[in-house]
């Protein structure tokens, strides 16, 4: 089915008539809205009467790539207090990683990411996230490395 830009843009899902996030993980979506985990889930796809109160607009590749490289900044700062290694990385590194995710090329990704991720003694927190059912705000606390004591709690 070919469908132009427009109509594109204004797509959205829905499951049991709850609109669904498309910048979520499908897999986060499935934990958060299937109900019968053995039964396959049924969603429709809409293309018109976007509830914009719930669902961000315009879901474009580049929203989509906006979006994950703002996270990856996020997680660059949690973790090291800057956002040094993800601005150091070259365009084309920058490209790779966002073009190996969306194809599904893990090997390709991570030879980005490894850099990224990289452990040191420096590092000061734990990007973590949590999604909650229910249109519950995100979870998002600081967690850190380290015990109150000072010593190295993972790892």
């Amino acid at each position: 089915m070919q469908v132009s830009d427009e109509v594109f843009q204004s797509a959205w899902y829905d499951h049991e008539r709850q609109p669904l996030k498309w910048h979520y993980p499908v897999g986060l979506l499935f934990d958060l809205h299937a109900t019968d985990l053995s039964k396959t889930w049924n969603l429709t796809l809409h293309f018109k009467d976007l509830p914009s109160d719930l669902i961000l607009l315009k879901p474009t590749a580049e929203t989509m790539q906006d979006m994950f490289m703002s996270m990856i900044k996020e997680a660059d700062f949690l973790r090291n207090g800057n956002i040094k290694k993800v601005m150091n990385l070259s365009k084309r590194d920058t490209t790779q990683l966002w073009d190996s995710l969306a194809s599904d090329r893990y090997s390709e990704f991570r030879e980005v990411n490894k850099h990224l991720v990289e452990y040191t003694d420096s590092l000061r927190h734990i990007p973590l996230r949590i999604y909650l059912p229910d249109n519950c705000p995100v979870v998002q606390e600081l967690v850190s490395f380290y015990s109150d004591s000072g010593e190295q709690s993972l790892f």
